[in-house]
């Protein structure tokens, strides 16, 4: 390598492409040139170059076909050729240079490195070529950069030179790591490592060098396989055969290290700090589903919490099946500090019942959980880490044994001999109740011929886990053949009994659970003839499915006692008569249905249960019906729950029930399917759309089309209408989502609320399945914030307080949401002492905000609780009193283009209710005309429109115009001044006035027409408007020009509260008609 000067690596690529490229086609000499790429200077740099994707280099010039788009994957850049060729020859001589160039390369490869690489480098041609076609183009360059694994062979001397220089010796300095720990990766690294792939080798290289600094008695292999590999890296061919040797080496010291003892670990190496590196096992692809999923999963975590605190026993046994499923896939992942912190938070549920402290330390530890989900997202590791949280969280300030789970193996060659059984200290706990059963216990075991058994506790705790999922599969079972005597039989029915089963022999064959696996096995084989369609789930077969059922939950209840009791398993008398029967199922010798009772059409589930041969007493029957209005659970269900009537003995009664009023056609209940879609394909799906809206909207309005009096034209317009506006439905449908998400959050701060106030509040939710727009759903959430956080704050009284208003202790807030008119209401509602109107009214008057309230309505003193800065709070406290929090509800509420409808009764409590309308992108409305101008006033906000006579028209102090409409005054308000419009009419008589409500406020627009009504996409006025107070958008109408959509909330504001606005700007409204001050007179 020293004896070439620092520019001759261009000179040796130059030697070998032209070797290939005149000895096959007879080119001109090729040049090589560098591309923006100065020559380096030294050999280590010119192997840099060769390998950077950034150099290109120059093979001479041939012409091809115009429909030549890609040439060998991006090696060759074409250019126009200056002198076109026959197509055909043209095209054949550019397959011949790239496929010999990519061939020599490939010869030179299996030559000198044996490896038989195939790197392909296949040539694209699009289209037909004629053989008339003149037009061409030039190869002028191929970017070698792209094929690393033949440059290194280009050149022998760049690969030795390359891996001397990074495989030198280095100092061997121990990093404190257990020789286990880097057996673990170094046996991922010689299965990764290739000759070819230096960094690769490098790093197998430094891993040898640090096992053989640990000093352990493996240390002497791993030197001689680090100098085995150091003494053939110039030769690719020797280095394959030395790595093949190291491979081996690993092998060895594998089984010396799980033979022998290990001197005691130090402290692992620390990581880079705070980054979170993915283990070699892992896929990044299969991490961020992981963390994709997870965000719906923590949710239904914090609900699982929070319903335990009142007792539910399914609520904990969701949260435990969840914690478990967590826990196990963040193992497999290598998410540590979550996999700890799952472990720890299963031993802690272990050992605290449901009480409002257990709560606490869980909502706390699913907190930690969204965040380090987060962290984990940015490559990141969580904090505080796993250790620290556990500490603080769940036991209280002192770390224990639980924080450390069993490591879950790792998929490599190391992982079973590197296994260590690292209990738990609930295992250990269980472990040593087993070493150390009762005498009665060991007694009864021996007087029945049943031996003790020692188990460790790493398999007590295996036996733990494999009893609690059979039971809640076999519970999940259960559940499913009550389903299908009632809605029918599917393949997703099917399939999830099958895989229940399944699972269950599967564990139970690693636990040696011998009759468990052969009942499973046969019910298994069963349901899978169900899955072939060969048998039915029906009638006998459901009757055996429930038997296999019974007796698999009364064997593991036995393999419990057993574990506990630290003594063998008993066999189970009458498992064979079981198993034949299934057997025979299967052959297809369904044995009789088992007696049913007796039904008549009409007949109640009630009722049939209580009929032999079943004969479920009435009072358990009477008394599930009565708790089915608190639990919303089905009779059954309630029945099994409870323990008053076995679920085959529902089944049964169901399977009466519909014999007797047999269904016309039973409909296979099937399962949604979904797929991912990404939101932004969604929302373009939805605007163009929008713009079909519009487009629809000018064919049918266009003149043309105005005056054909062709019945099938007409006819297909209707058409083109009618499936305008369902594509439209479906397009807002799949951007419509429910509400429970942000209810779910609110049931979590009223808990807290609760807390810090020290007032017992309950929350109680309804129409959680209402759906709206997504966005509008995220915009929402800081609103129903503030508003319950006033609630609870201002809102509710003490206790104290309500017991002496008569009131029960415990103050409710109701969270509802329902459709109402073309709009979706969210509804906040409490209990308490309702708004004071005295006291806003006085504070409204200490800001400024207002003179006097005479004249005021209960609505406008009301609304002036939303002024920025406006509290009656006498004091700041941790959760609201500064003011902020219903300026924000405004803003936000405004900003989605809805309104706020408060009610208020003194000592009964306060009511909010939030009207929003269905989507933002399109709204109905209806087009009126003033002056040259059109604009569009939503129809959510009209009340009706009228053309008044004088007597409706008055003016006060001469300065400000309104109408009288029914008893009610309200303002008019002028377009044409609000917008200073010219040609607009300005006599009321001649116009019409359009009654809008903004607010809870009304006034009266003065248009000149109104010209239609229809439906428009809203449109963003954009920054270079300016300030547009008045307009909340526009659209594009049916004759292609620009409507102004109007800000009828502002509007309405304007003209309540600011009486002076034109004064302020110099001008003068008309004064009063005649006629008008005559009627006031």
């Amino acid at each position: 390598m020293n004896d070439l000067a620092p520019t001759d690596w261009l000179r040796v690529l130059e030697s070998e492409l032209d070797a290939l490229a005149q000895g096959t086609l007879g080119l001109p000499p090729v040049t090589v040139t560098g591309h923006g790429v100065a020559p380096p200077g030294s050999m280590e740099g010119a192997y840099m170059v060769l390998l950077s994707s950034g150099g290109s280099y120059q093979v001479g010039l041939a012409s091809t076909s115009e429909g030549c788009q890609a040439l060998a994957r991006g090696l060759l850049a074409v250019e126009p050729s200056a002198d076109p060729l026959p197509a055909p020859d043209v095209a054949d001589a550019v397959c011949e240079i790239v496929n010999m160039l990519a061939g020599g390369v490939q010869r030179r490869v299996r030559e000198r490195s044996g490896l038989q690489l195939e790197l392909g480098l296949p040539t694209f041609f699009h289209g037909p070529v004629q053989p008339t076609e003149r037009l061409g183009v030039a190869v002028t360059e191929v970017r070698v950069g792209e094929l690393p694994a033949a440059l290194l062979v280009l050149h022998p001397a760049f690969a030795a030179a390359r891996r001397s220089n990074a495989m030198s010796d280095a100092p061997h300095a121990s990093s404190g790591r257990p020789p286990a720990q880097i057996l673990e990766e170094l046996a991922a690294a010689v299965m990764a490592a290739d000759a070819s792939d230096e960094a690769a080798v490098t790093r197998l290289l430094a891993l040898l060098d640090e096992l053989t600094a640990t000093g352990h008695a493996v240390a002497a292999i791993a030197g001689a396989a680090a100098e085995g590999i150091r003494a053939r890296c110039a030769d690719v061919r020797a280095l394959a055969g030395a790595l093949d040797e190291a491979s081996e080496a690993v092998a060895r010291m594998q089984e010396e290290v799980a033979r022998g003892p290990q001197p005691s670990a130090a402290p692992a190496a620390a990581a880079a700090p705070g980054a979170f590196v993915l283990p070699e096992w892992g896929d990044e692809k299969t991490l961020r589903d992981f963390l994709a999923a997870q965000r719906g999963s923590l949710e239904e975590l914090e609900e699982a919490i929070l319903g335990m605190e009142g007792g539910d026993p399914e609520r904990l046994a969701t949260f435990k099946r969840r914690l478990h499923t967590l826990k196990g896939e963040a193992g497999v992942l290598g998410l540590e500090d979550l996999e700890h912190v799952c472990h720890a938070t299963e031993d802690f549920l272990e050992g605290h019942g449901a009480s409002a402290e257990a709560t606490d330390r869980l909502l706390r530890v699913q907190d930690w959980m969204v965040k380090a989900i987060d962290a984990y997202a940015q490559m990141q590791l969580p904090v505080p880490r796993a250790k620290e949280l556990i500490a603080e969280a769940l036991t209280g300030g002192q770390a224990t044994a639980t924080a450390t789970p069993t490591p879950t193996p790792t998929p490599t060659a190391t992982s079973t001999a590197t296994a260590t059984a690292t209990a738990t200290s609930t295992a250990t706990a269980t472990a040593a109740a087993t070493a150390t059963a009762t005498p009665t216990a060991t007694a009864t075991a021996a007087a029945e011929g049943i031996s003790a058994v020692a188990r460790d506790a790493e398999t007590v705790s295996l036996f733990g886990e494999f009893l609690s999922e059979s039971g809640e599969g076999l519970n999940r079972v259960d559940q499913i053949l009550m389903n299908v005597e009632r809605d029918g039989v599917n393949d997703d029915t099917v399939n999830s009994l099958f895989r229940v089963f399944h699972t269950i022999k599967g564990t139970a064959g690693f636990l040696e659970l011998s009759e468990v696996v052969a009942l499973a096995h046969v019910t298994e084989t069963m349901l899978n003839r169900c899955r072939e369609k060969a048998l039915a789930l029906e009638g006998a077969v459901v009757d055996l499915v429930f038997d296999a059922t019974s007796a698999l939950r009364e064997m593991l209840e036995e393999v419990r006692v057993a574990v506990e009791a630290g003594t063998g398993f008993p066999s189970r008398a009458g498992l064979d008569e079981l198993r034949g029967n299934i057997q025979a199922a299967i052959d297809g010798q369904t044995g009789p249905e088992r007696e049913l009772p007796a039904a008549v059409p009409g007949d109640t589930l009630g009722q049939v249960l209580q009929r032999p041969p079943l004969e479920v007493p009435a009072a358990a029957v009477e008394h599930a019906a009565e708790q089915q209005a608190s639990t919303g659970r089905r009779l059954g269900e309630e029945l099994v729950a409870e323990g008053a009537a076995e679920p085959a003995q529902v089944a049964a009664a169901l399977r009466a029930q519909g014999r007797a009023a047999p269904r016309e056609e039973a409909a296979a209940v099937k399962l949604k399917e979904t797929i991912k879609v990404d939101l932004e394909r969604v929302d373009s799906l939805v605007e163009m759309i929008g713009e079909l809206v519009v487009v629809e909207s000018m064919v049918v309005n266009a003149p043309e089309i105005a005056k054909t009096s062709s019945v099938r034209v007409r006819n297909c317009l209707a058409q083109l209408a009618k499936v305008t506006r369902d594509l439209q439905d479906v397009g807002m449908r799949m951007r419509m989502v429910p509400v429970s998400g942000v209810f779910q959050k609110m049931a979590r701060l009223v808990r807290d609320l609760s807390r810090k106030s020290g007032k017992q509040v309950r929350l109680v939710t309804s129409g959680e399945g209402t759906e709206m727009d997504r966005s509008m759903v995220e915009h929402i959430a800081d609103p129903l914030v503030h508003m319950i956080r006033n609630a609870v704050d201002h809102g509710l009284e003490s206790a104290d307080a309500r017991a002496a208003a008569g009131k029960p202790p415990v103050g409710e807030i109701r969270l509802s949401a329902y459709h109402e008119g073309g709009s979706v209401v969210i509804e906040i509602a409490d209990d308490g002492r309702g708004l004071d109107r005295d006291r806003i009214v006085k504070k409204a008057m200490e800001k400024g905000l207002i003179d006097s309230a005479d004249g005021m309505t209960e609505a406008e003193v009301n609304g002036l609780i939303f002024a920025p800065g406006f509290s009656t709070a006498a004091q700041v406290t941790e959760i609201s009193g500064r003011g902020v929090g219903m300026d924000v509800v405004k803003r936000n509420i405004d900003a989605l283009r809805g309104r706020v409808v408060i009610t208020s009764r003194k000592g009964e409590g306060t009511s909010f209710k939030l009207v929003l309308p269905l989507t933002l992108a399109i709204i109905d409305g209806m087009l009126v005309a003033c002056g040259e101008e059109r604009y569009i006033i939503p129809t959510l906000s009209i009340v009706e429109s009228i053309q008044p006579d004088r007597k409706m028209l008055v003016s006060l102090a001469q300065t400000n115009e309104m109408i009288n409409l029914r008893g009610e005054i309200l303002p008019l308000a002028r377009l044409d001044k609000l917008f200073r419009l010219e040609g607009a009419k300005s006599d009321p008589t001649d116009a019409l006035v359009v009654v809008v409500e903004g607010f809870g406020r009304r006034i009266g627009l003065l248009v000149d027409e109104v010209v239609t009504q229809q439906q428009v996409v809203i449109k963003s006025l954009g920054e270079g408007m300016g300030k547009t107070r008045f307009l909340s958008g526009a659209a594009i109408l049916s004759d292609g020009h620009v409507g102004l959509i109007l800000n009828v909330e502002e509007i309405a504001t304007l003209f309540h509260r600011s009486r002076d606005f034109f004064h302020e700007r110099g001008e003068a409204l008309p004064a009063a008609l005649p006629a008008a001050q005559e009627a006031r007179a």
